[in-house]
């Protein structure tokens, strides 16, 4: 895997077979309708000590805005927070897909999944019990999200963590047959056991545009994300930050080229891209360059 390193106001995208930017706008310019499936923590916000003081920066949360104007696309916010935890922070007219996908709201949909919701009481208990063994470890954030739960360790001491991990894997012990763990970064999380991830919500959404499905644009930056990689294959997908091995066809390197990326989105999605190309305004070639704000997309051939 192969990173290049972005300039202020740039972004650069690589993916693992020959692909041109030409051909990459073209897909988005060429698509009927666009649907946006992005995640929260570490992508569209960058990832904070305290997870309840995170939040998108103003100009994320205007280009974001403006995504959820467009007739020709819908966004959906697909994260490990809670759908209420999304709301309160977003604030917008989006899909809500929360819980790794477990719960959704938006786009005619209010689903929950009725295993996971049965297992409920058995993410309460593990997560009361982690919450007096691991009490000991300063820095430990026990969060019970109802349907998942998580144990962020981010500012426990680098010295305690072989016990953390040792705590929470004898602890689990007696909810082995409900319930599993997933390793995040600088957390974990706690699932029932059920067959379904970020990228069943991803798909149950698609199947809401039937019989015309729209070009699917899937950006992540965590483990979960990878779930979505794999369940749309014909999707745009894109890693955010590093990763040792990722099924996305694109990685970029932080929040500002995420924002990078939605602003080309938007630029290609736009009325005003055509207006642009026909050099009614900005002129020649550089027009949509110039439209997004001089960010550029780089392929590596």
């Amino acid at each position: 895997m192969r990173y290049i390193n972005g300039g202020i106001g740039s972004f650069e995208l690589i993916r693992s077979r020959m692909m041109c930017e030409a051909a990459l706008a073209a897909r988005i310019k060429a698509a009927t309708h666009v649907l946006l499936a992005i995640d929260f923590d570490g992508t569209l916000a960058p990832i904070v000590d305290n997870p309840d003081k995170a939040s998108l920066e103003p100009r994320t949360a205007q280009v974001l805005r403006a995504l959820t104007l467009q007739d020709n696309v819908s966004v959906a916010l697909v994260s490990g927070r809670k759908v209420s935890d999304l709301k309160r922070r977003i604030g917008l007219d989006l899909v809500y897909a929360g819980n790794h996908g477990l719960e959704i709201s938006g786009m005619g949909l209010s689903f929950r999944h009725p295993r996971a919701e049965a297992l409920r009481n058995s993410v309460s208990a593990i997560c009361t019990r982690l919450g007096h063994q691991l009490r000991s470890i300063p820095g430990v954030l026990i969060e019970n999200k109802v349907l998942t739960g998580t144990v962020h360790f981010r500012n426990a001491p680098p010295g305690s963590l072989r016990l953390l991990h040792e705590t929470i894997r004898c602890a689990m012990l007696p909810y082995h047959r409900v319930l599993r763990l997933r390793l995040a970064k600088k957390a974990w999380e706690i699932y029932p056991r059920v067959r379904w991830n970020k990228g069943s919500a991803a798909r149950l959404l698609l199947r809401r545009f039937l019989p015309r499905l729209p070009l699917a644009i899937c950006i992540g930056d965590d483990e979960t994300d990878e779930d979505m990689f794999k369940a749309l294959p014909d999707a745009i997908t894109i890693r955010v930050g590093p990763a040792k091995r990722s099924c996305a066809q694109y990685f970029v390197n932080g929040q500002a080229e995420v924002h990078a990326v939605l602003e080309l989105i938007l630029a290609l999605a736009s009325p005003l891209s055509e207006a642009l190309e026909r050099n009614t305004e900005l002129g020649g070639v550089n027009a949509l360059n110039q439209g997004i704000q001089n960010h550029r997309l780089g392929v590596s051939l």
